[in-house]
């Protein structure tokens, strides 16, 4: 069977759009079904568009705002006469198209924030789950198409819901995480990117770079807004997860990481001077809203000294320096 021309799609649709409009009007003869039904069984495309278009309409319902009068219009259309209906069925295919192009690309979306130190869990309409970390903005958009999230800052974990096959995807910073039946977590902290897949397995594509890469659980991925990336990379889930359980978990963590990672949660600065201090490694598992006890256990394991330095503005902030030589002397 050969491929149907840009003219003959139009043709096919409208003609879709014509039994569409005059099955939904409530009054179509038995007549009229049975010449459907030889329509339908002329050409298997027939069906095709014939279920498309009654899917468009089935989602519109779903996914349009109320104050989208036009096409609520041409959801409850019931013909006046037959020879009007090819008139309506062509303002139906314009105002499925762009009524719908334009609900997709300007309806702003549901947006979500978290304060420094919160958390959040948020339940969407289609049964997906999403959890907040810190100092996170995101915003949810659903459309017939798919189902988007743009997260413009911080960590979320998505659990996603099957939601008919409808693509799930996180967008962030110029990349695009597409769900493949998944759990996932996604970080954004100062244009750098990481993925880790804790179920299932996702796909990534970066703007501008071919090809998508795919991710299975354990493994993850980091990426940079400049198009820059890592190679697919085992991760340790637990360390992943630990903010949900609120708990940091570092693994012969770099001093100068476990400081930037305060941070994110604290109003708290931690200023490291020393250069040595680079060399000091941090491993355990600590409470993320216990700072002082941190700071306390890192002072009793390893050559480091906190002491908070006063200021004009009433901050907290410490200065941390290298204790080495008073132990080695």
């Amino acid at each position: 069977m050969s491929e149907p021309d840009a003219s003959s799609g139009n043709r096919l649709r409208e003609q879709a759009v014509r039994w569409v409009a005059r099955v939904r009007a409530g009054d179509c003869t038995e007549a009229e079904r049975r010449t459907l039904d030889e329509w339908l069984a002329q050409d298997e495309r027939h069906a095709a568009e014939f279920r498309k278009i009654q899917s468009w309409l089935s989602d519109a319902k779903k996914s349009v705002p109320t104050d989208f009068p036009e096409l609520e219009v041409a959801r409850h259309y019931r013909p006046a006469a037959p020879r009007t209906l090819l008139a309506v069925a062509a303002s139906l295919v314009l105002l499925i198209a762009g009524g719908l192009w334009a609900f997709n690309h300007s309806q702003p979306g549901d947006v979500f924030r978290t304060a420094k130190g919160e958390r959040e869990s948020i339940t969407l309409s289609d049964g997906s789950r999403l959890v907040l970390n810190t100092d996170t903005e995101l915003e949810v958009k659903y459309s017939w198409r798919a189902r988007t999230v743009h997260l413009r800052r911080g960590e979320v974990l998505v659990t996603v819901a099957d939601a008919n096959h409808k693509p799930f995807e996180v967008i962030a910073a110029g990349g695009v995480i597409r769900d493949l039946g998944t759990s996932f977590n996604v970080n954004q902290q100062d244009g750098t990117v990481s993925v880790a897949v804790l179920e299932g397995s996702v796909g990534v594509s970066l703007k501008g770079k071919g090809g998508e890469r795919q991710l299975t659980a354990g493994e993850g991925i980091t990426y940079s807004a400049s198009g820059g990336q890592t190679s697919v990379e085992r991760i340790d889930v637990d360390a992943v997860l630990a903010w949900n359980d609120g708990r940091f978990v570092f693994r012969r963590t770099p001093l100068k990481d476990v400081v930037s990672q305060v941070a994110r949660y604290h109003d708290v600065r931690i200023e490291i001077g020393d250069a040595r201090l680079n060399w000091i490694h941090v491993s355990g598992t600590f409470g993320i809203m216990d700072i002082d006890g941190l700071m306390n256990a890192i002072e009793i394991l390893l050559p480091v000294r906190f002491e908070e330095v006063q200021t004009q503005r009433g901050e907290r902030v410490f200065r941390a320096s290298y204790q080495g030589d008073q132990l080695a002397g």
